[in-house]
């Protein structure tokens, strides 16, 4: 994809932006869904919208390296994608949220490194639900939130690695409203196989809040 266009009018612009689909079946690339397979996005662009990629299933490698200005990943931009392999977010440095649903079915994609994503503060509800070849993933020590369902269905996923490993409590609750009235602790363990049981299947209904400074608040 190119860093600029001309719109005819004003000259040259910067891409900045994948607009939002007004569905999960009117994405931006839909009309190329059954044949667009690779892509690779430009330094300049700054969000990637509401189900911009859904369901591009012939789709195998995104490549997000270059785009440090790069802050959010909407709401199903990459919804059962099912032939993605990999997407690499290694440059992602502005990078903070990854929405609901943003990677749900993705099928195909086996390990996601995030530690490049320095500013990622959440993941929200069912980013990676049902991503059911997902083996292995890194969460930066920048996230705050995880919520409910995020890795619900990733019934390969054996590794998850806390990058923090300082302040390792978060509250766990059963809904996404009030976390500090959460109804237990969750404590990150240094085992990356416990901490997937505990994100997949013991707690993977909970969203999850870090806390990261003061005394825990009494239950």
């Amino acid at each position: 994809m190119p860093e600029t266009y001309n719109d005819g009018t004003n000259g040259t612009h910067d891409v900045t932006y994948i607009a939002d689909g007004t569905s999960r079946s009117n994405g931006v690339f839909s009309p190329i869904k059954s044949t667009l397979t690779s892509i690779t996005l430009p330094r300049t662009i700054t969000k990637i919208g509401l189900y911009a990629f859904f369901q591009c299933t012939a789709l195998e490698n995104v490549d997000l390296r270059d785009c440090t200005s790069l802050t959010s990943i909407d709401s199903g931009a990459f919804g059962v994608c099912s032939g993605l392999l990999s997407i690499d977010l290694s440059g992602c440095i502005s990078l903070t949220s990854i929405g609901l649903d943003a990677f749900v079915s993705c099928s195909g994609l086996t390990s996601l490194n995030l530690s490049g994503c320095t500013s990622l503060t959440s993941i929200d509800q069912g980013a990676f639900y049902e991503c059911s070849g997902l083996t292995s993933i890194t969460i930066p020590s920048s996230v705050t939130i995880i919520g409910i369902n995020a890795f619900k269905g990733c019934s390969k996923l054996t590794s998850v690695v806390f990058e923090d490993t300082s302040k390792t409590t978060w509250y766990v609750k059963s809904t996404d409203y009030v976390p500090e009235d959460s109804t237990t602790y969750q404590d990150v363990s240094s085992s990356s196989s416990t901490n997937a049981t505990n994100l997949v299947t013991n707690y993977c209904g909970y969203y999850w809040c870090k806390h990261t400074s003061g005394t825990l608040p009494s239950l």
